[in-house]
């Protein structure tokens, strides 16, 4: 009934005309450069294209940013329980990606996406080749804990990072009473993390390559308190993602 429901939505409010703009139209990417795409959470966030695109520019790091706006309803509970609308928007993105791989090949690609935004990330990735992504990175993820990353996996040559928070009230409550941005009534990601497969399953290996990052109090002077919205703060991007997600360091738990 759910389904049926959802997709009565698609069928009657045409997805090109109630996409709200995250941002600006931002110019063609720059030929050659790395590039992050950008997947912000419900209700038309800009939290991490803006304070992202400003780290990068801080720093003078020469790579591409683009943002994926993908939210129909602009608000926090209709877009979360999008499920036909997050995975049309995936199939949007793995095909930008594609492309981007075809005419680049040897630029690195990146993804990063924030709480129901992480849903995109995950499916889109999961279509791409294997190894055609360098890092899959998810902040407070409204996905399910036992969410599928496989073939996200075989896709990310690095893997994915998840930044998750124990003290993430609104990803727990907002799970508990709508389900995860996948359709489970589960723990989600974004408050205890993924759990990873038992050896015996199929390609289990695969999820060495999944780091949980949880957030610790002494992380708060990066302006992350452990809110669902902290990890999308310039500060913890600057000190506690970006570097990881580049590969210069590592933050473990």
């Amino acid at each position: 009934m759910r389904h049926c429901f959802l997709v009565g939505c698609l069928m009657t409010v045409p997805f090109a005309s109630t996409a709200q703009s995250q941002t600006k139209p931002a110019p063609p990417p720059t030929q050659g450069l790395d590039i992050i795409f950008i997947i912000n959470g419900s209700a038309a966030g800009t939290s991490v294209t803006e304070n992202l695109t400003t780290v990068l520019a801080k720093r003078r790091l020469p790579i591409n940013t683009d943002t994926i706006a993908w939210c129909r309803w602009g608000s926090q509970v209709g877009d979360h329980t999008d499920y036909w609308g997050q995975v049309y928007s995936a199939n949007c993105l793995a095909a930008k990606m594609a492309d981007y791989h075809a005419r680049w090949p040897k630029s690195r690609i990146y993804l990063i996406g924030h709480s129901a935004g992480t849903h995109i990330v995950l499916l889109a990735a999961g279509k791409m080749p294997p190894n055609t992504i360098e890092r899959v990175v998810v902040l407070a993820p409204s996905v399910s804990t036992c969410f599928d990353l496989r073939p996200a996996l075989r896709a990310s040559r690095n893997g994915v990072d998840c930044y998750y928070s124990f003290d993430d009230s609104l990803v727990s409550i907002g799970s508990e009473k709508f389900g995860t941005a996948d359709g489970l009534f589960v723990k989600p990601a974004g408050e205890i993390g993924f759990t990873r497969l038992p050896p015996n399953f199929p390609d289990a290996n695969l999820y060495q390559k999944v780091h949980n990052i949880r957030w610790e109090p002494e992380m708060a002077w990066s302006g992350n308190q452990g809110g669902h919205y902290g990890p999308t703060s310039e500060g913890f991007l600057d000190f506690y993602v970006l570097p990881v997600m580049l590969g210069l360091g590592r933050i473990r738990n």
